[in-house]
């Protein structure tokens, strides 16, 4: 009896070191693979091929007006693709759920140059035309985005640093970003600061309804006096806008549709996007 039970200790020791030998340093390997989700909205009028290089490598396609997710490996990454016959290259750090958009080629890009002098990446917040967040690494970096005025704002130095920047047709346009022993001379600060210029005047608003017949969520481009890039969502959504003349732009089932329209101030227009088999 005393021979079983020694026997049976001893396998259950053995069974036990073999677990924790073999099964814990899997364990580990699975509890150290994690996916993120990686979303491309391609909204060009062509099909767009996407390669990322890094701890894995993936190549897919997106066709016009479609949206695609994949999920891949935490990491950096180097991303490539070719739209509207521009090829872009960039450094991607992507530790969680990434977006990216590819905007219609009637839209240009332009490049805008960023110099940081603090030592570590900064976040980075452009509104205007479209919307950006933009990680910033010390140096030297350029960005497509399109041209015009934007709202920045970064955290850097314990503060939010806030303002306004231009941003040229000409791909010319640079953005330094000083460091903290910069700003802590007030003489180097106050000599820095400027006014912005307010040139366009108040307008009162007009509306533009947008109804939505289909059950898909369409992107809405309005281009004028201002830009306005929004989702439309199925039903009936009010915008307002300033004042002229517009042309609107969207996709549905792989085609582009376009129109012109003018409204005036306290005005409204109504754009109807119907179904396809309307």
């Amino acid at each position: 009896m005393k021979k079983k039970i020694s026997f049976i200790i001893t396998s259950v020791l053995i069974i036990t070191t073999l677990f924790t030998a073999f099964v814990p340093a899997s364990a580990a390997s699975l509890a150290g693979t994690k996916n993120i989700v990686f979303k491309v909205a391609n909204r060009s009028d062509r099909t767009v091929t996407l390669k990322l290089k890094g701890p894995e490598n993936y190549t897919f396609k997106v066709t016009a007006g479609n949206k695609k997710s994949i999920q891949i490996l935490k990491g950096d990454y180097k991303l490539e693709y070719v739209a509207c016959g521009v090829t872009h290259k960039s450094d991607l750090s992507l530790e969680k759920n990434f977006k990216l958009v590819i905007r219609p080629c009637f839209l240009k890009m332009t490049r805008f140059r960023i110099k940081s002098h603090f030592g570590q990446t900064i976040d980075l917040r452009l509104s205007g035309h479209d919307y950006y967040k933009i990680k910033v690494r010390p140096g030297t970096s350029t960005w497509h985005v399109l041209a015009g005025w934007y709202k920045y704002t970064y955290k850097a130095c314990y503060r939010t640093f806030s303002g306004k920047v231009h941003i040229s047709k000409k791909g010319n346009s640079e953005m330094e970003l000083h460091s903290c022993a910069w700003y802590a001379d007030k003489a180097k600060t106050t000599k820095a600061k400027h006014k912005a210029k307010h040139t366009s005047k108040a307008r009162r608003p007009a509306t533009v309804v947008v109804k939505n017949r289909t059950s898909d969520t369409i992107h809405l481009y309005l281009i004028g006096p201002k830009f306005y890039s929004m989702d439309m969502e199925s039903g009936k959504t009010s915008i307002e806008v300033v004042p002229g003349k517009y042309v609107y732009v969207y996709h549905r089932d792989n085609k582009l549709f376009t129109g012109k329209f003018r409204i005036k101030r306290k005005g409204t227009k109504t754009i109807i996007i119907e179904p396809a088999s309307h």
